[in-house]
């Protein structure tokens, strides 16, 4: 049998950064995914300051440097940048929500803890916060019902975790839990109305202030178990000033 040539292996590209896959289903390497997020940083910037309906990708490309084309080669569509920033969001709620599982505490401390960690993640991302609840509506077809679902199955959880804590209480309300829930939302939603980062109050001195708001509220303040709970806590400090308003 004659001697076969013994076939060389094709040589490995060296010097060439792994590629990873990018939210939109496509392969990135870290140079194109830190142009992304430039993007959208700029974008959650934009939409703050001029709102989503009245920005435009124009103002976006002007705003990196770059030809509004080059654009689409990382993203699809204004409202693409929109469901990115949603999903994002989506997933850091869902290990807000993860995290306080995990804790090995009274259910009443578990809502508190939760309580005070949403808040803090409103305060620290207060732009993206304020797109997240003032925007979502400008999402259509598809992605309005993907954002749709993620916002209930949040909601579901946190509705859990609400009536966890009213169950180790013991306490008969003649509030259905479903309002304390939308309460509890309402409070946190409403953050980006007021708050700005010039204020005089830290984001973490806010988020224990709401936090034991929530719990004396939904929970009702009045009950003995509630405060023994409390008792145990530390105490909020000394009350400041609430942060400006522009």
């Amino acid at each position: 049998m004659a001697n076969r040539k013994a076939q060389k292996a094709p040589a490995r590209r060296v010097g060439r950064p792994p590629a990873e896959i990018g939210p939109n289903g496509k392969r990135e390497t870290p140079k194109r995914r830190q142009r992304r997020e430039e993007i959208y940083d700029v974008a959650i910037a934009i939409f703050n300051k001029k709102g989503y309906a009245s920005a435009s990708m124009q103002d976006i490309a002007d705003e990196i440097g770059v030809l509004k084309g080059s654009l689409y080669y990382y993203i699809d569509s204004k409202e693409d940048l929109l469901e990115g920033i949603f999903t994002q969001a989506d997933q850091e709620f869902m290990e807000l929500i993860e995290e306080a599982l995990a804790l090995d505490v009274s259910e009443v401390e578990r809502l508190r803890s939760f309580a005070r960690a949403w808040c803090l993640w409103y305060l620290q991302n207060i732009e993206r916060a304020r797109i997240y609840v003032n925007d979502w509506d400008q999402m259509t077809g598809k992605r309005r019902k993907s954002v749709a679902r993620a916002r209930r199955e949040y909601g579901e959880q946190v509705q859990g975790i609400i009536d966890r804590a009213v169950e180790e209480i013991g306490l008969e309300s003649d509030v259905d839990s479903h309002w304390a829930r939308l309460y509890v939302f309402s409070a946190i939603n409403g953050l980006p109305m007021w708050y700005r980062r010039n204020g005089e109050s830290s984001p973490e001195e806010i988020s224990v202030a709401y936090a034991e708001l929530i719990i004396r509220t939904v929970l009702c303040s009045g009950s003995a178990e509630l405060e023994a709970k409390s008792a145990a806590s530390k105490p909020v400090k000394k009350r400041r000033k609430a942060a400006r308003l522009s």
